[in-house]
């Protein structure tokens, strides 16, 4: 009997790690995802600000893949 209360205290706590560390992954994807748009659209604007042409350039990908 306390082998098997044993066995699953072990088997509790392991999935327990998991789902921490699961949701702490999916937590930096997701941060790092936020990070990299915030990036694109800072570079984006730089550069229409530089040349009007790369906007319009961006509207056309824009209408192409989304």
């Amino acid at each position: 009997m306390e082998e098997t209360v044993l066995k699953t205290g072990c088997l509790l706590r392991n999935a327990i790690v998991h789902i921490v560390t699961r949701k702490a992954v999916q937590r930096a994807s997701r941060d790092h995802l936020i990070v990299e748009k915030f990036l694109h659209s800072q570079l984006s604007a730089e550069m229409t600000k530089e040349d009007a042409d790369i906007q319009m350039l961006l509207d056309h990908a824009k209408d192409l893949y989304f």
